[in-house]
């Protein structure tokens, strides 16, 4: 099971890494929703993937989660910056980081129920 969930989150990581690095063709590509709204459910993913596959303590895998989409978060908007019809935007990151906490308090809540149901 384990296993599985690890590789379901290494999907998720290399597919938003894999759209936030590729060119877009021009104007917003027809996007759906407002540009940071997608940033944030991108890195509710993220954080909500990364959650599932580490097995350890509440405020351990809380503080792993954060740190780990922070970096994301900071090397995908550099790395941006290199791409043709991409850019740097601190309010991206910023998305970025609001969608990981929302997940992470979310998921955090939800297991500390769970712990006082058991």
């Amino acid at each position: 099971m384990r296993a599985s969930l690890w590789a379901l989150c290494v999907l998720v990581w290399a597919v938003v890494g894999a759209l936030l690095l590729t060119p877009m063709s021009g104007g917003d590509g027809g996007l759906p929703l407002p540009d940071k709204v997608l940033h944030a459910g991108a890195w509710a993913a993220l954080a909500g993937s990364l959650w599932l596959a580490l097995s350890l303590p509440l405020r351990r895998r809380a503080v792993a989660v954060l740190a780990a989409c922070l970096v994301y978060a900071v090397a995908t908007e550099l790395l941006q910056g290199l791409v043709p019809t991409r850019s740097t935007d601190a309010w991206d990151a910023a998305a970025d980081m609001a969608g990981a906490a929302v997940a992470v308090a979310a998921l955090t809540l939800l297991a500390r129920g769970r712990r006082r149901q058991v």
